[in-house]
């Protein structure tokens, strides 16, 4: 709220400039065909598990590629 405040005053937003990343997500077929998709998706906050030892820990979990089974 604070940075949509700024930019209304045309004054330059300040938590966007250092917290906002870019989620990319990604599939790719692995039956043999070359389908293939990539999106990107702008974030202000990442949910990680808290039930493991380490903020790494969490991190490799929520980057670890899964295999999907079906039709997309």
């Amino acid at each position: 709220q604070i940075d949509e405040y700024l930019k209304s005053m045309k004054q330059e937003e300040i938590f966007r400039k250092q917290f906002e990343g870019i989620f990319c997500n990604q599939m790719i077929c692995t039956n043999g065909c070359r389908h293939r998709y990539e999106g990107e998706e702008k974030f202000m906050a990442l949910n990680v598990a808290v039930k493991v030892d380490s903020l790494n820990e969490s991190l490799n979990q929520f980057v670890k590629g899964e295999l999907l089974d079906g039709n997309l």
